[in-house]
């Protein structure tokens, strides 16, 4: 369900599986609908160059197969995946900038709340009516969970900056070559640089 009224959008779904699922559970027939996940934005755009937003979503994230790591009593319908999100987007000329940041929630059996925060900051400026550059900053950071008599956290925080440039040859053909380089909080860094290249064609 979406629609515009006057400055302000608007988007409800419900959806069969929670927004951290992974694709092999995106299918109907995998969840069965049995624990949806409710999910929806408002939006407000006061002028052609600013873009407002807020959205939410609330539901069950584990699959059936968690079932037998639960707590007595307990059903996948207890442990839910709150989110709440807030977006800005400015366009003016040549220039083009986003933001978004997401707190998340996971209700994990005998933990308790395992919080997350994810945001990110980008640029686009047109070089040309052809050329364009871009560049993202990109963040994750990890609450603490009880572990071992302490509080620990539950993942490692990691940020990313990406850098791109890309070129458009038509309105259906546009090439981007982007480098990214990212870091963790942890002794061991896995992917830390990338060199990307990407073809898009419209039809």
């Amino acid at each position: 369900l979406l629609g515009t009224i006057h400055h302000f959008d608007y988007a409800f779904e419900i959806k069969n599986a929670a927004i951290s699922s992974r694709p092999d559970s995106w299918q109907p027939t995998e969840m069965d609908w049995s624990n949806p996940h409710f999910a929806g934005r408002i939006g407000f755009r006061p002028n052609e160059s600013w873009n407002f937003g807020a959205s939410g979503s609330i539901g069950p994230y584990m699959t059936d197969r968690a079932l037998d790591t639960l707590p007595a009593g307990k059903d996948l319908d207890n442990y839910n995946q709150y989110l709440l999100g807030q977006d800005v987007s400015f366009a003016w000329r040549h220039l083009q900038l986003w933001a978004e940041v997401f707190e998340a929630r996971f209700e994990v059996p005998t933990v308790g709340g395992a919080d997350t925060l994810s945001y990110y900051l980008e640029a686009r400026y047109k070089i040309t009516p052809q050329l364009f550059a871009a560049t993202r900053w990109n963040q994750q950071l990890y609450g603490t969970v009880p572990a071992g008599g302490s509080q620990q956290p539950w993942g490692n925080d990691i940020w990313r900056v990406d850098s791109a440039v890309g070129y458009r040859f038509t309105n259906f053909l546009q090439f981007k070559m982007q480098y990214s380089f990212s870091h963790q909080s942890a002794p061991l860094q896995q992917g830390e640089q990338l060199v990307a290249g990407q073809v898009t064609i419209k039809f």
